[in-house]
């Protein structure tokens, strides 16, 4: 058995080290990041969920939507 998701919890560490990571904001208003994963960042909030194996629904169709270039979402790079 494996766990799809990990409630990290509040980490201000985590708040500082999303500005080292992709970003993606769905059309839901959902933001996640990914470093290894995919985090996601609840609104209002320094709380986190891990996604490991599936991916919310919002965010798989971003992905599906941002790899077929043109006029579609991209995922932003860390500005390091």
């Amino acid at each position: 058995m494996t766990i799809d998701t990990v409630n990290i919890g509040k980490s201000f560490v985590m708040a500082y080290l999303i500005r080292y990571a992709e970003r993606v904001e769905t059309s839901n208003g959902n933001v996640y990041y990914r470093f290894n994963g995919w985090f996601q960042q609840l609104p209002d909030d320094f709380e986190f969920i891990l996604h490991r194996e599936d991916l919310p629904s919002d965010l798989s169709e971003y992905l599906c939507r941002s790899g077929l270039g043109g006029d579609n979402p991209k995922i932003e790079k860390p500005k390091i």
